[in-house]
């Protein structure tokens, strides 16, 4: 047949195209598997396609590149942006952005933004930023951030926030936050804070709200407690089946006790027992008078750890070991001896009136010259 008629305008378009563009189904972009360029608008997705959405499998920029969604890697010295999901690789020097979601690996020197939900792996020297989380790991020099629950790991030597729930560990020299639940560990040189903590805290500081687990630090504060607190000061508001270890342990609903007693090297001496139902820390200041001298001879600073046992409403036993340093009644604060006493208190407390306690006490004392020791 001569001559023929024209053919079909959808023939006749498509033969320029070949396989390089085609309609990505159901999407409404455009699908080009290699995109290269300087910035929008100077890059073939631009400059081939009018302006239309285009999906990329390989991107490569030597300023930003701008695609609809990518499938495969994406790198740019600039930034990579994606207004709608990638599933990848994202590498760049400034930052990686995703308006959607994302599911692969974003590397970037400055930082890495999705909006959508994050899947995989955020890592940046500056800053990782993702509006919502699935099973994600967030490794940065500065800071990670997490806009609802996260399940995997933040490590950042800044800080970490996440505005749900952890399942899984923050590592940070400065802070880690936890807007609600945290399950695992966190871990850090200044602070970590949960609402809710079911596992490890350690840091300098340690906050958590209603806390089954252990908290170890300088100081540690609770709302609940129901575990291990060690550290110098353990404060929490309600000691449940909790075990404060420290200089200073306050619940209160734990014990707070001041007493007044004598010793063979002190005849006077002011204790206040801080702690839980069961454990205690006591701290004593005392005055004495050494055989031979006239009136007091020293004064004695102590500290010690010790066991509450409740025997019945009335009646309960002490159990403790207080060591005792003793200066001079000049005030030079210089150490004449050194005393370590154990032993064991029953006491009564009745209604109406101040608890009172006696019980047998071994004591060492060690001077500069003798050490005997007595009970």
């Amino acid at each position: 047949m001569r001559g023929g008629g024209p053919l079909p305008a959808s023939l006749s378009s498509g033969a320029g195209a070949g396989v390089a563009e085609v309609a990505a189904a159901g999407s409404g972009h455009r699908s080009r598997f290699f995109n290269v360029g300087l910035f929008p608008g100077l890059q073939t997705n631009d400059l081939m396609n009018a302006g239309e959405p285009v999906d990329n499998h390989l991107s490569m920029s030597m300023g930003v590149s701008r695609m609809a969604r990518l499938d495969g890697v994406a790198m740019a010295l600039g930034a990579n942006v994606a207004t709608d999901r990638v599933d990848g690789l994202q590498l760049a020097l400034g930052a990686n952005v995703v308006r959607g979601d994302m599911s692969g690996t974003q590397l970037a020197v400055g930082g890495n933004w999705a909006h959508g939900k994050a899947e995989g792996i955020q890592a940046a020297v500056g800053l990782n930023v993702a509006r919502s989380s699935g099973s994600l790991g967030q490794l940065a020099v500065g800071a990670n951030v997490s806009g609802t629950s996260l399940v995997g790991a933040q490590l950042a030597v800044g800080g970490n926030w996440t505005a749900g729930n952890v399942d899984g560990v923050q590592g940070a020299v400065a802070f880690n936050h936890t807007r609600d639940r945290m399950a695992g560990l966190q871990v850090a040189v200044g602070l970590n804070w949960a609402a809710e903590a079911r596992g490890a805290q350690l840091s300098l500081v340690n906050v958590g709200g209603d806390v089954k687990g252990a908290q170890v630090g300088i100081v540690n504060v609770a709302g609940r407690m129901s575990g291990l607190q060690l550290g110098l000061v353990n404060v929490s508001r309600e000691l449940d089946s909790g075990v404060p270890v420290g200089l200073v342990s306050i619940a209160r609903n734990g014990q707070f006790h001041v007493e007044a007693f004598g010793n063979d090297f002190n005849y006077a001496n002011t204790a206040i027992k801080v702690g839980s139902r069961y454990l205690y820390t006591t701290l004593v200041l005392g005055m004495g008078t050494m055989e031979g001298a006239r009136g007091p001879s020293h004064w004695s600073l102590g500290l010690g750890l010790g066991a509450h046992i409740p025997i019945s409403e009335r009646f309960f036993l002490d159990v403790d070991a207080v060591t005792n340093t003793l200066y001079g009644w000049n005030l030079s604060f210089e150490a004449t001896a050194a005393c370590t006493s154990s032993g064991w208190w029953r006491g009564s407390r009745w209604r109406g009136t101040w608890p009172s306690s006696a019980g047998p006490r071994s004591t060492c004392c060690m001077t500069r010259t003798a050490s005997p020791c007595r009970t």
